[in-house]
């Protein structure tokens, strides 16, 4: 393979386009469904996408696997951008982007981290160390963010990371959803002695009534009167 011809892991993504049900092999029906574009129109007529997609049959076994995909890929290079993946795979991918971040579609490492966990990608063979170096691997030199293209190169380096099918991968991650996992209130021992009145004894328990709601200037044993000041007759003066 020559210096300019696609890398490896780009024709296996665009292989991964067509292959639809994830078996190994793409059929004529699954090869025609990926050149049908959302929205209506398609790149190929039908009689010109069966013409190349007999092309790259080379055997006429009536599939192409993926020796005659890559040996082949040049006549469909073009097309592959609009081949259409899973559109829930997408969703889940724009869900973690926009997550605390609202319209965006690029994933950094932080958020790529959390939809592996989200997803339960996670196990001893895929761990919190490789997450890093996928991310590392898949992610544009120089940039810190990775867009959709990367992101399912990243899925098929997991899948093989795995020993799985990507598209095992792929159902994990379209099924997943961020989740804001918060701080939970304290509700310890201590923290519930100091808020239930019924623990308080002696003078402190006449300040709560029967519900444990205080009652104020009238639960307090003496309340002051008066100015706050002594008069110029002295304490004498205050006595009836």
């Amino acid at each position: 393979m020559s210096s300019s011809a696609p890398p490896r892991d780009e024709i296996l993504l665009a292989f991964q386009k067509f292959d639809l049900n994830v078996d190994g092999r793409i059929s004529k029906k699954e090869f025609l469904k990926a050149l049908q574009r959302p929205g209506g129109g398609d790149p190929l007529s039908d009689t010109e996408a069966a013409a190349l997609f007999s092309t790259m049959d080379k055997d006429g076994d009536g599939s192409i696997d993926p020796e005659e995909f890559a040996s082949t890929y040049g006549e469909v290079q073009r097309w592959v951008p609009l081949a259409v993946g899973d559109p829930a795979l997408k969703d889940a991918f724009i869900a973690f982007c926009s997550f605390g971040k609202a319209g965006s579609e690029e994933l950094d490492n932080a958020k790529f981290a959390k939809l592996c966990k989200e997803a339960r990608l996670l196990d001893k063979r895929f761990t919190k160390t490789d997450v890093d170096l996928t991310f590392s691997k898949v992610c544009p030199k120089g940039q810190r963010k990775l867009g959709f293209a990367q992101f399912e190169s990243a899925l098929s380096a997991i899948a093989a990371k795995k020993g799985v099918p990507v598209g095992e991968v792929h159902a994990a991650v379209a099924a997943a959803s961020p989740v804001n996992h918060g701080t939970k209130a304290s509700n310890d021992a201590v923290v519930a002695h100091f808020t239930d009145a019924s623990k308080y004894t002696g003078a402190h328990k006449e300040r709560f009534d029967a519900d444990g709601r205080g009652k104020g200037l009238a639960g307090r044993d003496s309340v002051p009167k008066g100015q706050g000041h002594v008069p110029a007759g002295g304490l004498a003066s205050l006595a009836d």
